[in-house]
């Protein structure tokens, strides 16, 4: 009886393993018939991403949304790129060399239904444009450029100062973006004495602000600046402001703070030399009641050389003490009082501009590139020591995420691209020579992702020099 139970157990289990068994293999059957690319064949695409924000060269991303394919076979309108001009990747990329109208088709294939349909359409890569043009005056007069801006309308505004030793005058010029003059520039505006500016910025109004100096008298007379132009790009009624003593300073530095007035840095005649500057205005360019403020650890020559505000509220000033060779840096809160511990030195640097970079540290370039932590701590590899004949003036973080950087390396206008860790990268620096000694004062990213650059030519009378590259910062 024991015997015919276990039997009869044994005999429900091997019956259940047949069952399962059975509907195991009807169902790997009917798994193997059915087909992810039987139904309807559809096609369809679009742009992914665009590198260079479409301007030449620009590598090009395809997003595929097409259904029911087995084969892709894209071209990409450009027969001069060669092989590459076609794919069969599902969701492939193209980089396009060169500006034009491009038909871009993928023809999506059925192997099984031997069904297939095409679809075309047409993208536009732009020019970019590349040019150098010289500043050039008559006679004994000079011209100078200091600062450049990419404003609303796409146009390139430089700042600087025209004139002669004894009578300088505000200088703006104004190209399109093929480097040809707007009609009207460039302008040359006078006030009593001498006027020049060195910094500027477009505000959340859309008009130019530039801090520089005017001088209605001798060298000593000179003070800090700051001038608002109109839309014509002539002073505004009620400018220009100065702000500090009485004897010899200028403006090196803007910026509009987050409560919409200006914050200003530069330097301030002092006992011995100069003093580091910085003071805050409203929006109208009335200076708070907290300032100005200057920094005197000793009678040398010193000078604060850019600002910035963090998102926090805070502002960080960097210059240099050009006696003693120290880098100056000096945080302060949002109100512009010292923070705990500022400011301090580093000795045997210089500070001529600098960036915040993702972690909160600054990366300085001076006579060196410097990348240092808001304790003064460098980081391991800085600083980059980038040759005897280096100064750097004027440093920014590009779209892409990349460092670039300007300045003089052995009397050649240079520009370097770099990342974080101060790496050069590949291609560069690039400079561009000339008869003369040529300094790049400052730098900045154009709409086609390429690089403005403004700077001097020296020569017995100075000339404004301004470089547009492109975006790997070649001349075409």
């Amino acid at each position: 009886m024991f015997e015919n139970k276990n039997i009869s157990k044994l005999a429900h289990v091997i019956a259940f393993v047949s069952l399962a068994f059975a509907f195991s293999c009807e169902f790997e059957l009917l798994h193997e018939n059915i087909d992810p690319n039987s139904g309807p064949v559809t096609v369809a695409f679009e742009i992914d991403s665009i590198s260079n924000s479409g301007y030449d060269p620009s590598l090009v991303f395809f997003q595929n949304n097409s259904t029911g394919g087995t084969i892709y076979t894209w071209n990409f309108g450009d027969p001069a790129s060669g092989g590459n001009n076609n794919s069969s990747d599902k969701s492939p990329s193209h980089l396009y060399q060169n500006p034009g109208v491009y038909t871009v088709s993928l023809k999506v294939e059925n192997n099984q239904t031997n069904e297939e349909k095409s679809l075309s359409m047409d993208i536009t890569i732009l020019e970019t444009h590349t040019f150098t043009r010289t500043m050039s005056e008559v006679g004994t007069r000079f011209a100078r450029l200091w600062d450049a801006l990419v404003l609303e309308n796409g146009n390139y505004l430089m700042v600087g100062g025209s004139g002669t030793s004894d009578d300088i005058e505000l200088y703006v010029h104004q190209v399109n973006e093929e480097g040809f003059g707007i009609s009207g520039f460039p302008k040359k505006i006078d006030i009593t004495g001498s006027i020049e500016g060195f910094s500027a910025i477009q505000n959340s109004s859309g008009n130019v602000v530039v801090t520089g100096l005017t001088n209605t008298g001798s060298f000593n007379d000179a003070k800090v600046a700051l001038f608002q132009l109109d839309n014509n790009m002539n002073i505004r009624s009620g400018y220009p402001k100065n702000y500090g003593a009485s004897t010899r300073g200028s403006g090196q530095s803007i910026i509009q703070t987050q409560s919409g007035g200006y914050a200003l840095a530069g330097g301030i005649g002092g006992p011995g030399g100069s003093d580091f500057f910085v003071t805050m205005t409203d929006g109208n360019g009335t200076e708070l009641s907290n300032f100005p403020r200057t920094y005197n650890e000793f009678d040398f020559t010193e000078q604060a050389n850019a600002i910035q505000q963090l998102d926090n509220g805070e502002f960080i000033l960097v210059g240099t003490d050009v006696t003693l060779g120290r880098l100056f840096i000096n945080r302060m809160d949002v109100n512009g009082n010292d923070l705990p511990g500022s400011p301090f030195y580093v000795d045997g640097r210089s500070g001529n501009d600098f960036i915040v970079l993702p972690d909160g540290s600054l990366m300085i370039v001076g006579r060196e590139l410097n990348r240092i932590d808001l304790n003064g701590n460098d980081f391991p590899g800085f600083p980059k020591d980038m040759g005897n004949q280096f100064y750097g003036l004027d440093i920014m973080i590009t779209r892409e995420g990349d460092v670039v950087f300007v300045g003089q390396d052995d009397d050649d206008l240079v520009l370097y691209k770099t990342d974080f860790n101060g790496n050069t990268l590949p291609g560069f620096p690039k400079s561009f020579p000339k008869t003369n000694r040529t300094v790049a004062n400052a730098v900045t990213q154009t709409p086609d992702g390429g690089f403005l650059i403004v700077g001097t030519e020296f020569s017995s009378n100075s000339k404004g020099y301004i470089v547009k590259t492109d975006s790997e910062g070649v001349l075409r």
